[in-house]
């Protein structure tokens, strides 16, 4: 469903969003709620628009209307409201401005499609989405009988709009005099498509034979109907004003490029994104050419560039990468690799901690979720049973040998020629037991001459 917002209307309590609610004489009816004081926006039986504080259904107050058949209708004029009569323009995702700025517009001061001369000392600024407005004055001079001359030119920035297809309906353009002169009349609009050499392409739509006296200050309007175009992606929007001098002599008057160029409704809805660089959308791959801040409902911001490759859940990061999901507080502090849902690779030092309360102080390659874990470099594992080693232990067997006297040799004795060397018989329960040597003395062995 459509919504219009009205603004500057004297009468401030009608500067609202109006949105449809159903139908009333045969067309949509729209409604401000308030349970104070509510507006409408409706097709009155007196067979215009009016904008009026009561349910139409149940009485009809038409404070402003306007004469046109369709909406926005500019210009509305005051019926019981107070002067102004407001401006009415597209809201909610039908709505698109330009706003105006101090920024000088690339193609300067042309021609483009008015055909008309310049005035002695003229003004082209860029008139952008999103901007911020501008907030110098700037001021324009007409020669004595100078008439219908160009005076202000407003210029989208590069690469606006950017579509190839532009809708026909109502623009409207504003101009806020900050420094009025009673002899210069506002007497027209030109709307042109130009191309990137600044060269003109078509004329949108055009509003001449107008008589705006500029002898006080504040915002004047004019509304032009333009018909839909076909155009280059790199096609500006070019808007040329004129102006009469009516007065003897050189007359000047000062503008401050704070308002708007509204566009009719119909383009393109504006998707709302935060981005530092190209960024190209097709089939929901998404390729973002430089540092992205993408905030959705899984509350996810990527600090870095990233490539996200399908919805399915694959995604590389190809730098450093903060990851925070709703269900899944996780800390990555370094570069990683997420390849599915059960193989992770972490190339760098990471803090995992999870119920089982397992830190990783290095490298570390998991490999499933099957406990299959290989790790890579130094890695303390602190699970439910603990183990501690508190000493090397080497055990060879469980058999003693004697040892000989250091730097002597035990030598067994020769057997002879075809017999054996035989233990003596322990008797049981007994032992063998050497001599034992004098006090003072030694055993020494017997010695074999022959």
């Amino acid at each position: 469903m459509a919504s219009w917002e009205a603004k500057r209307a004297g009468d401030t309590s009608y500067n609202v969003v109006y949105i449809e609610i159903g139908t009333y004489n045969g067309k949509a009816l729209y409604q401000y709620y308030d349970a104070t004081y509510p507006r409408f926006l409706y097709w009155s039986t007196g067979n215009y628009w009016a904008l009026g504080p009561a349910d139409p259904n149940i009485s009809e107050i038409d404070e402003y209307y306007s004469a046109g058949a369709n909406l926005p209708g500019n210009p509305w004029t005051e019926l019981g409201g107070m002067s102004p009569g407001p401006i009415v323009v597209p809201a909610g995702k039908d709505s698109k401005k330009l706003t105006m700025t101090n920024v000088a517009a690339d193609c300067g001061a042309v021609v483009a499609c008015s055909g008309a001369d310049a005035a002695t000392i003229t003004h082209a600024i860029e008139s952008s989405l999103d901007a911020t407005p501008g907030i110098l004055e700037l001021t324009v001079v007409l020669a004595e009988g100078q008439t219908n001359v160009r005076g202000v030119h407003y210029q989208s920035k590069l690469g606006e709009p950017g579509e190839i297809a532009w809708p026909s309906g109502q623009w409207t353009i504003e101009l806020n005099v900050t420094n009025s002169d009673a002899d210069i009349i506002w007497t027209g609009v030109y709307i042109c498509r130009v191309n990137s050499s600044c060269v003109s392409q078509a004329t949108v739509g055009s509003l001449t034979g107008q008589s705006i006296s500029l002898g006080t200050t504040g915002f004047k309007v004019m509304s032009v109907d333009g018909a839909g175009q076909t155009a280059a992606t790199n096609d500006y929007i070019y808007v040329v004003l004129t102006f009469t001098n009516e007065g003897a002599g050189s007359q000047d008057f000062g503008f401050t490029p704070n308002g708007y160029l509204y566009l009719p409704p119909g383009w393109p809805e504006i998707v709302y994104a935060s981005y530092n660089s190209d960024m190209i959308c097709k089939n929901y791959g998404i390729t973002w050419g430089a540092d992205v801040l993408l905030q959705t409902q899984l509350d996810i911001s990527y600090n870095a560039d990233t490539y996200l490759t399908k919805e399915n859940n694959d995604i590389i990061y190809e730098a450093d990468v903060y990851l925070t999901k709703e269900n899944n507080d996780t800390s990555y502090d370094a570069d990683v690799i997420l390849q599915t849902e059960i193989d992770v690779i972490y190339y760098t030092d990471v803090l995992l901690q999870k119920e089982i309360n397992i830190t990783y102080y290095a490298d570390i390659y998991l490999t499933k979720k099957n406990n299959n874990i290989t790790y890579e470099a130094d890695t303390i594992l602190q699970i439910e049973q603990s183990t501690s080693y508190s000493i090397d232990l080497f055990i060879t067997d469980f058999n003693l040998r004697p040892s000989a006297p250091i730097g002597v040799g035990i030598e067994a004795p020769d057997a002879p020629s075809g017999g054996v060397i035989k233990a003596p018989d322990i008797p049981i329960g007994g032992v063998i037991k050497g001599p034992e040597p004098p006090s003072g003395g030694h055993l020494t062995g017997a010695r074999n001459d022959g």
